[in-house]
């Protein structure tokens, strides 16, 4: 449920999903615990590629996955907009995230998630490059307009 705030156990690493994906009990997805693991379209991919990668992954031993919207991937963030301390997270170097949130005024744009700062960034869903990061559960709603 969205309406609650853990301090303590929020993640919960997936022993039966080969330790290859995290419960966020705050809000009941599942995440994978490296972003862009999984398929050849991986790391740094435009939006298309982003979209297949998490459209064919099969993190865990189990498919499903999606891209996040903006808000689902946002809800992993502390106050400052970076993970919260003790997140099991492997995300490395990687801090932009694609999302499947068009910007509103331009649909060739989806919104792209900074892990590090609160920024609102858009990018060119054939041109830009960002990180994929796949999600499981939720609505998974494009979010236009």
């Amino acid at each position: 449920s969205w309406d609650q705030k853990l301090a303590t156990n929020r993640f919960v690493i997936l022993a039966n999903w080969n330790n290859e994906a995290v419960l966020d009990r705050e809000t009941g997805l599942v995440w994978q615990v490296t972003p862009g693991t999984g398929s050849s379209y991986g790391i740094d991919s435009n939006w298309y590629g982003a979209t297949m990668n998490c459209a064919g992954v099969g993190t865990g031993g189990r498919y499903g996955w999606r891209l996040p919207t903006y808000h689902e991937i946002s809800s992993l963030a502390d106050a400052t907009g970076a993970l919260p301390n003790g997140h099991p997270f492997q995300v490395g170097d990687r801090q932009l995230f694609w999302t499947t949130t068009f910007w509103p005024s331009d649909s060739d744009y989806a919104l792209i998630r900074s892990i590090v700062v609160p920024a609102l960034m858009n990018g060119d869903r054939v041109t830009a490059s960002a990180n994929v990061w796949c999600v499981r559960g939720g609505q998974g709603v494009n979010t236009n307009g």
